[in-house]
């Protein structure tokens, strides 16, 4: 049975996203269309301008990416379809991206490509007369190897072992891979779904193949039916396309200074995602390490390094080298933005509130800023862990809850709630009769006071014996209800985050995307649990 949960009563989405979901009026600067059906007219409006030039070369380039992964897009084929619409002016995306991953990734990285195949659906239907193309952005440039080389599968870890340098791990090429699929071969459940997976998979992953042409290879064979359109970045000729954008941040810094403007406003009710920096590019070495940018009093440096460079050396390489800068997380998303006619970008919890850090780079640069979607949500319930939390006298949506909140919440059921509420009151009352006795003279004011440190002490040592002795008498059920939780929180993590598709396929021998795809409400943000 499906459930349906207002993010507002979980403790999944940061204060900043969770507040942009609500429309708070004090986020009302750092977007500039919400996610509502009848705004997105505007946002097309936003994009009408996109550079016919662009449009042509994502068509070129996008079917030289498929044909050198070695996909052959038949005519019919609907990606196919959609890359050759990109070339037309009424044609725009919606995009979500992700690094790469081993075997489709977590189960979060699924729910974004259906909310994003949900929304080019649903804009399709409401504009009929323009054509809403869903993207998948390879965020192939990332560099930081350890964030991927592990995949969780039912309690198995299993790990990617290979030479690596700070280079891009799009570059890193496949070798003894057919081991680690065996690997997973042996923790996967034997089903009908086991042999399509284990099929996808071994066409995608093989030796001798970039992770990039395998991690397109995959996310094609998947949701090709689908009509998802992948995009690799990491290409000279889209580069290209934001040399400008390359001079403003890392000669002039113009990101820099606009970011600093927003997170001052930002920081004083919520903590940020990301930092500013002062320059948000990275260089690649003749070596294929991506080194990140410094600024110096004499020019730039490479960090960690020796090799540094003038302002018109910079200057020169951006424009005869554009391939060789990367932009980081700050400013991925205007090289996205620059280089599609895009109208969204979903993500997750994290990445909606950092987008919301970037509008002033947009307006710095002069960038229409996308619509900011949260993705799809969604919670596997094992079987009968809503008996298991009712004898604890509590529900399923209880074991969403921080470990220390669970507990909070277990003893209120039983009647053995917090006492701090008690001893507040009894301090406050202390506090009272210290500032009346101010009025009566310094002796009976210091004898007070006296009195009340002397209490404070005593209710804290009290307060702490209390909850320990409540801990001892009911460690071994609590033990047993943090059990309960761990069931959707594997190894502390939330099950969207570290469990993957590939086994809850195979566990239930069936495809799941369809019925997933059915049950989201794109423009009605909730955790779905069933």
């Amino acid at each position: 049975m499906l459930e349906r949960v207002n993010l507002n009563e979980t403790p999944l989405i940061n204060p900043l996203a969770l507040d942009y979901l609500n429309q708070d009026a004090f986020l009302k600067d750092f977007f500039s269309y919400s996610h509502e059906l009848g705004n997105y007219e505007k946002l097309i409006n936003a994009k009408s301008n996109f550079p016919v030039e662009r449009r042509n070369l994502l068509v070129d380039e996008l079917l030289n990416q498929y044909a050198n992964a070695g996909i052959e897009l038949k005519e019919n084929s609907l990606v196919k379809k959609h890359i050759l619409d990109l070339g037309n002016e009424n044609t725009f995306t919606v995009t979500t991206g992700h690094q790469l991953v081993l075997f489709g990734g977590p189960l979060f990285t699924t729910y974004k490509i259906l909310s994003t195949l949900k929304l080019a659906a649903e804009l399709n239907k409401a504009y009929s007369k323009k054509r809403i193309i869903p993207i998948f952005w390879l965020a192939s440039e990332d560099h930081d190897y350890e964030e991927i080389k592990n995949t969780y599968v039912n309690g198995e870890t299993l790990v990617w072992n290979t030479i690596h340098d700070a280079e891009p791990v799009g570059n890193l090429v496949l070798n003894g891979f057919e081991n680690l699929i065996a690997e997973l071969e042996q923790i996967l459940p034997n089903s009908a779904q086991k042999t399509k997976h284990l099929k996808i998979i071994r066409d995608s992953y093989q030796d001798g193949f970039s992770l990039s042409k395998a991690t397109l290879r995959y996310f094609h064979q998947v949701f090709q039916d689908w009509g998802l359109v992948i995009i690799e970045p990491s290409n000279e000729l889209f580069k290209a396309e934001i040399k400008s954008l390359m001079i403003s941040d890392i000669i002039e810094q113009n990101s820099f200074k606009a970011q600093l403007v927003s997170d001052r406003i930002l920081s004083d009710k919520y903590s940020l995602q990301i930092g500013a920096r002062e320059v948000n590019f990275f260089y690649f070495t003749d070596s294929g390490k991506r080194i990140l940018i410094k600024k110096t009093q004499k020019g730039f440096n490479l960090a960690d390094s020796s090799q540094s460079f003038t302002q018109n050396e910079i200057e020169e390489l951006i424009e005869k080298h554009p391939e060789r800068f990367s932009p980081n997380v700050n400013l991925r998303p205007l090289y996205q933005e620059t280089l599609l006619p895009n109208l969204a970008y979903i993500g997750g919890p994290a990445e909606v509130a950092y987008w919301l850090q970037l509008k002033s780079i947009f307006d710095t640069n002069k960038l229409a800023f996308p619509a900011v979607v949260l993705r799809m949500m969604h919670l596997f319930l094992p079987p009968g862990l809503e008996n298991r939390m009712n004898r604890f006298g509590l529900n399923a949506k209880d074991a969403l809850l921080k470990t220390n909140d669970l507990s909070a919440k277990y003893f209120d059921t039983i009647g053995e709630s917090s006492i701090e509420n008690q001893i507040n009151l009894i301090l406050n009352t202390w506090q009272e009769l210290y500032e009346l006795s101010s009025k009566v003279n310094d002796e009976l004011q210091a004898s007070i006071l006296a009195e009340k440190l002397k209490d404070k002490a005593e209710l804290k040592a009290l307060n702490k014996e209390y909850k320990a002795k409540r801990l001892s008498k009911h460690n071994e059920r609590l033990q047993k209800l943090m059990k309960v939780r761990a069931e959707i929180y594997p190894t502390g993590i939330l099950q969207e985050r570290i469990e993957t598709l590939i086994w809850y396929e195979c566990l239930m021998d069936k495809s799941l995307v369809e019925e997933l795809y059915q049950n989201l409400d794109v423009f009605e943000p909730e955790l779905l649990m069933s």
